[in-house]
């Protein structure tokens, strides 16, 4: 029997994270995934163990390279509290990359997915991580106010990431909009990378001492 191509699995899992991306878990399934990567669909059992061993890898596959990106924002900061803007500004645009994916998560967390909860504990601390410590230098530097480390974050998510969430749930439950705002306007105003930036100086301004 002929070997598989090397470079199948790698074909798959970039075809997986741009479905993902595109079309959330909707758009995701083997057979539009083999379709976009112009391979066999039978090429899938010499991959991966399954459709969750492979949606595992896609999901990984996704978060490694945001953490490859974050960590080269996060680097370039000329002191703590520019580092800690980029940082939120690189894990804005990824939650806003990926809401879809992120409302499904959700979903499956509350419904209690092991294997979802496993993931999240393994792949979440790290950029976490690197966010509390440089939280935690801006106050020791009086950059920002001595809050409680929990109260600085959760204000701090609720800026950058929740909004996305939110415009998650209105682009699936309020097609023409939601309270008469025209959703192709509420998208720019809220999605651009510019609301970002926004969103991330307005949260470090109201955690300014």
């Amino acid at each position: 029997m002929t070997r598989p191509s090397r470079g199948t699995d790698a074909l798959l899992i970039e075809a997986g994270k741009q479905l993902l991306v595109e079309q959330g878990m909707a758009g995701f399934n083997l057979r539009a995934v083999a379709r976009r990567a112009g391979v066999n669909l039978g090429m899938f059992q010499y991959h991966f163990k399954g459709k969750e061993d492979f949606y595992r890898r896609v999901r990984q596959a996704l978060y490694d390279d945001f953490f490859r990106d974050f960590q080269l924002e996060v680097s370039q900061g000329e002191d703590s509290l520019e580092s800690l803007r980029r940082g939120l500004v690189s894990l804005g645009r990824f939650s806003r990359d990926n809401r879809q994916l992120a409302c499904a998560m959700v979903r499956e967390v509350v419904s209690g997915n092991a294997r979802v909860l496993d993931f999240l504990k393994k792949s979440i601390p790290p950029h976490a991580v690197v966010l509390v410590k440089l939280v935690r230098r801006c106050q020791k530097e009086g950059r920002l106010q001595r809050v409680p480390l929990p109260v600085a974050m959760s204000f701090l998510a609720g800026g950058v990431a929740i909004p996305h969430l939110a415009m998650a749930v209105a682009q699936k439950a309020f097609p023409k909009g939601p309270f008469g705002w025209p959703l192709r306007r509420l998208e720019k105003t809220m999605l651009s990378d510019k609301a970002i930036a926004q969103r991330v100086a307005i949260a470090l301004k109201g955690l300014a001492p």
